[in-house]
């Protein structure tokens, strides 16, 4: 369900934990979470790919206080922004029951910066219809709206109508985006940022339907 070959879509997240390895403790922050694993930002050398480790975070107070154990996965970037992903081990019920409550909390929650909703990364095709019909691939979905690669047949202002889900769930959700932004990608695609013209109390039942399959909570 998630992107590329991951099975559980990412949810954007700014969290401090404490990451321990088997030479070095060190302070770090969660900038995406799945019921995979996580990314971590920190410092460049401090991981190695293969390399296993503890992660150790609490949420809200001391409502959520998870640990766990990972293995790092991939290595992005560099110096102050080298980002680190690690795959999970597999966790006992009681470590799994506290990892979907923190899903649930960030699910529920703010997105980051001034964004009132989280996103959530996973690549979905996305059927799209303007003017004409043309077939786009969702990038990640909130609450408020989503983003598309798509080809160059939309502009800022215009309304687009979509239609995307998983399977077997395939056209769960039909609902209409006013592009907002649009940045050009390198290979001359469009990356367009859409959001939810007001929607209807099914249409926002199914958005959340839809993310809740994504993150592994339905």
């Amino acid at each position: 369900m998630g992107e590329d070959r991951r099975r559980w879509a990412r949810i954007e997240a700014s969290l401090e934990c404490t990451v321990a390895s088997a030479d070095q403790t060190f302070d770090a922050q969660v900038v995406n979470v799945s019921r995979g694993g996580v990314a971590l930002l920190a410092g460049a050398g401090r991981l190695k790919a293969g390399e296993s480790v503890s992660v150790m975070l609490e949420r809200a107070e001391g409502s959520i206080a998870l640990a766990f154990s990972g293995t790092v996965v991939r290595i992005v970037g560099e110096g102050a922004e080298t980002i680190y992903g690690v795959h999970f081990e597999a966790l006992p019920p009681d470590s799994e029951e506290q990892l979907l409550g923190l899903l649930r909390l960030l699910a529920d929650g703010r997105g980051s910066g001034r964004r009132e909703h989280p996103r959530v990364s996973a690549l979905i095709n996305v059927r799209c219809q303007t003017r004409e019909r043309f077939d786009a691939k969702l990038r990640d979905l909130s609450r408020g709206g989503f983003s598309i690669r798509c080809p160059g047949l939309i502009a800022p202002g215009a309304l687009v109508s979509v239609e995307f889900g998983v399977a077997p769930h395939d056209a769960l959700i039909s609902i209409e985006g006013r592009v907002m932004h649009v940045e050009v990608l390198p290979d001359g695609k469009h990356l367009a940022g859409l959001s939810f013209t007001p929607p209807t109390p099914e249409q926002r039942a199914k958005v959340q339907q839809l993310l809740d399959l994504l993150l592994g909570l339905a």
